[in-house]
């Protein structure tokens, strides 16, 4: 990214280097379209906020995280433009659960507020600390995702979808950016439960039923 790099037709050679004011690495291809939808502030202030978040926590975040994340400010933003509140699941388990991701939280919702004129719910803070918790990276850890388990993810996924699809009467486009976040979601959930991760709540009927498919 960077102040005048879409100016040019495209394709094109980049010759002056100081055009770019951020690179991203390693994301997802199925995110790079979210560059183009998501308003350059909303990212380049969320660049901003997993940077202090990674000097904060003590463990790797995924690569994907900016996007994400951004792309979940937005939503935050647009629906404080609209009036419309959200009630935030498992705030209290949250809060006590991971006390650092809360923290860089609150402070992301008090700076959004700040940079972007808006006024968000304080419960806010907690759905931006679960982006966080849902992005715990570790690249040797992912060589343990073994191919059985990641096929019953992946079946566990169509299984929801074709539910979704079923009662509603739609069709899901796979390749949507929409399937895009809810799989994502789905695989950190899954991920969380298989790690023996989860949060304490009274979804501890439905947490057994997802360990029993596993």
């Amino acid at each position: 990214m960077g102040k005048g790099i879409g100016f040019p037709k495209t394709p094109y050679e980049l010759e002056d280097l100081n055009l770019i004011t951020r690179t991203f690495y390693d994301i997802d291809q199925k995110y790079l379209g979210l560059f183009d939808e998501l308003p350059e502030t909303v990212i380049h202030f969320t660049a901003k906020l997993v940077d202090i978040a990674r000097n904060e926590l003590k463990y790797e975040l995924n690569p994907n995280l900016v996007v994400t994340m951004a792309d979940h400010i937005n939503f935050c933003i647009q629906r404080a433009k609209q009036d419309i509140y959200v009630q935030m699941p498992l705030i209290y388990e949250v809060e006590q659960t991971f006390p650092a991701e809360e923290k860089i939280g609150k402070y992301a919702v008090k700076q959004i507020e700040r940079r972007f004129h808006v006024r968000l719910s304080q419960n806010e803070a907690s759905g931006i600390a679960m982006n966080f918790v849902n992005a715990r990276y570790n690249p040797k850890s992912r060589t343990d995702v073994t191919e059985d388990l990641q096929k019953k993810y992946d079946e566990i996924l169509e299984d929801t979808i074709s539910i979704v699809e079923d009662e509603i009467g739609i069709l899901i486009e796979r390749d949507s950016f929409n399937f895009a976040r809810y799989s994502s979601h789905l695989m950190y959930l899954l991920n969380r439960i298989a790690e023996h991760q989860t949060l304490d709540s009274d979804n501890g009927k439905r947490k057994s039923k997802i360990l029993a498919y596993l």
